[in-house]
């Protein structure tokens, strides 16, 4: 009996709900229909395709440590590692002693983002020793895609270093579209240019003049000092 009374009431109760629903747009409609506006979400940007290209490459230069990129300008925040990862490859570059000359970077249908750096010193046995052990503690540090193409760029600078007879004069690294290095390779004994082997003739010419010239129109012919009379002592009298 309670069994079916329940139910019952279950009935009754779907029954109430429905009338409801019912009555209600038929009242709306005797009244008046009222709008209800509903908030839209935020829509997809209409950016262009450009300006989503200069937003990659943004984000790709800021990575390298070279700049802020856009992502971080718009959250604001930047976390250690990424910041430890930025600035990370300058100071690999540096050690390897290369610095920063000049930032090629484009935003078209196509972005380009590239970067050359020239060679500030030459390294010595012992400075190649450094750069490998901080390279390796580099690798245990950051494990990450950006971390090995970072620590690829720096050896593949150290192994063209090694070429007999050359030096890297000039590294150009392009990140975007496609990640590339070039390396421009200077004899070590390179030839003078026509200026500078002007200026080395004319002061061989001197040199030779200067050895044919006899010492007293060398500016040698001073005469020695005469020597000083020996001094008398002086006897007074009152």
């Amino acid at each position: 009996m309670i069994m079916v009374l329940t139910r019952y009431a279950a009935v009754t109760a779907f029954g109430l709900c429905s009338a409801l629903a019912f009555a209600m747009p038929a009242a709306g409609q005797g009244l008046g229909q009222t709008a209800v506006t509903v908030p839209l979400q935020d829509l997809a940007s209409s950016d262009s395709f450009g300006e989503r290209a200069g937003r990659l490459w943004s984000d790709l230069f800021g990575g390298f440590g070279f700049g802020t990129g856009s992502f971080i300008q718009r959250h604001g925040t930047v976390t250690q590692p990424q910041a430890e990862l930025r600035k990370d490859f300058a100071w690999l570059m540096d050690i390897a002693g290369y610095k920063l000359k000049q930032i090629e970077s484009a935003v078209g249908i196509i972005p380009t983002l590239g970067m050359t750096f020239g060679q500030a010193r030459e390294l010595t046995e012992a400075d190649r020793d450094y750069v490998e052990r901080q390279l390796s503690r580099h690798a245990q540090a950051h494990v990450g895609p950006m971390a090995i193409i970072q620590r690829t760029i720096v050896r593949a600078v150290l192994d063209a270093s090694e070429i007999g007879g050359f030096g890297v004069d000039r590294v150009e690294v392009e990140f975007f579209p496609l990640p590339k290095v070039k390396f421009a390779l200077a004899p070590v004994d390179a030839p003078l240019s026509a200026e500078a082997a002007r200026i080395m003739r004319a002061i061989d010419r001197l040199n030779a003049r200067l050895q044919t010239m006899p010492p007293h129109q060398q500016g040698f012919d001073l005469a020695p000092p005469r020597a000083s009379s020996a001094l008398r002592p002086v006897m007074l009298t009152p």
